[in-house]
């Protein structure tokens, strides 16, 4: 099955202990080549660990066959605890018990020691009628120091990693826990109605900024005029009362004072129609300056409204962003911290073994030092005893020759030499 490490509840499909899985269905690129992380460094060191294994329990190197189909063909990367599992298997598959269980080469023994020479037989009468001397024993050789046993391999314990099951699981937790959900983007109020009355209005006031327009001015100038041909009526009015009273109606002074009337009259109209253009005018400006900085802060808020919504959206992705970011090297961590656990059990794995190899070769090295030394001693021991015998015999026979009888003399030299070399450890 499809293993992935970043879920806690997925595992391998146990590998064959035996090491006879077939390969996955529709697999036919070459061993080692299916998948992307059997070229990576990860890899490598599977490979490295399956090779070594091979070579360790099983006391042969595996193919690239071998290793890649029935042990590394997944397409993820098996991590710390299914490696175990895999070396695990190898360590207890069949062929491995046999590797453990094959004959060890006995050690070396003792040669056996020469036969003793022959002891002179027949009649102790000599062909001139002497008596011939007996012969003296022969000697035997006897180990003085046995032969060590066989050094026996297992004396080191092997390194046991821990049972990472419970920290796996916590680190698990708390990488969901900070890969939960998304942080909640900023969706500013709806206020495409109110920008569009506020934008109409705006266009209104800039295409009639000016409030005393043509009609305005009509208006207050007829009301002006209506004002100055009022009062002139009321000062005509006057004017004519009092030429009736004093008579003088239609004299000269009369039609003087009448004609007086109309120009001021006039006048006032005049002034009062000069005023309204100049008040227009400066209002009229005025009008215009005042829908130019309408304009203005109009078009400031709704840029102040733009900037504001987009630093608040900005915040929000980045805050997002970061969120992301602290889930990625969370994950990160988790990811090397089991790379660091597999590493340093796989070293101290290692270091056990080449320590159990190490003294191994230094025991076999002591104990066939031992033997070497042991047989040396009493090699020589023999070889001294012998050639003193040696020479025994070839006196005791020149004697003969000579016709002494010097059997008895000869034993009791024999045996006193003898007692001499018991006591010299010879």
């Amino acid at each position: 099955m499809a293993y992935d490490p970043n879920d806690p509840n997925s595992q391998f499909d146990e590998p064959d202990p035996n090491g006879t899985q077939a390969p996955s269905a529709g697999a036919v690129a070459q061993p080692g080549q299916r998948y992307s992380w059997q070229n990576s460094q990860a890899g490598r060191n599977a490979y490295g660990q399956v090779a070594g294994a091979y070579r360790q329990y099983l006391g042969r190197d595996g193919s690239a066959d071998e290793i890649w189909n029935s042990h590394l063909n997944w397409d993820r990367a098996p991590d710390s605890n299914f490696m175990s599992k895999i070396l695990g298997n190898l360590s207890n598959s069949d062929e491995a018990k046999a590797y453990r269980n094959r004959p060890t080469a006995a050690a070396p023994t003792a040669p056996t020691p020469p036969p003793p020479p022959p002891s002179p037989t027949g009649s102790p009468v000599t062909d001139t009628g002497k008596i011939a001397p007996a012969a003296p024993p022969a000697p035997t050789y006897t180990a003085k120091t046995p032969l060590p046993s066989a050094y026996t391999p297992g004396m080191v314990s092997q390194y046991q990693a821990p049972d990472p099951s419970v920290s796996q699981d916590q680190m698990g937790a708390l990488l969901q826990a900070v890969q939960g959900g998304g942080i909640s983007q900023f969706s500013g109020p709806n206020q495409q109605g109110t920008e569009g009355q506020a934008q109409a209005l705006m266009n209104a006031l800039l295409a009639n900024p000016q409030t005393m327009n043509a009609n305005v001015i009509a208006q207050m100038k007829e009301a002006q005029k209506q004002q100055a041909l009022l009062m002139g009526q009321q000062n005509q009015s006057q004017l004519d009362n009092a030429g009736i009273s004093r008579g003088t109606l239609g004299a000269g002074a009369h039609a003087s004072m009448t004609g007086q009337n109309l120009q001021d009259t006039m006048g006032q109209l005049l002034d009062a129609n000069r005023g309204i253009d100049i008040q227009a005018l400066a209002q009229n400006r005025q009008d215009e300056l005042n829908a130019l900085g309408a304009s203005d802060s109009f078009l400031n808020n709704q840029l102040s409204r733009a900037t504001q919504g987009y630093n608040t959206q900005l915040n929000g992705q980045q805050a997002e962003h970061a969120r992301a970011l602290s889930a990625l090297s969370a994950n990160d961590s988790v990811l090397n911290n089991q790379t660091s656990r597999a590493t340093q059990n796989y070293g101290a794995t290692l270091q056990g073994q080449q320590l159990q190899q190490a003294l191994a070769q230094a025991g076999a090295q002591s104990q066939l030092g031992l033997y070497n030394a042991d047989l040396a001693t009493e090699l020589g021991r023999s070889g001294q005893q012998l050639n003193f015998l040696q020479y025994m015999e070839n006196q005791r026979q020149f004697n003969g020759q000579l016709g002494f009888n010097y059997n008895s003399l000869d034993q009791q030299g024999q045996q006193a030499m003898l007692n001499w070399l018991a006591q010299m450890g010879l």
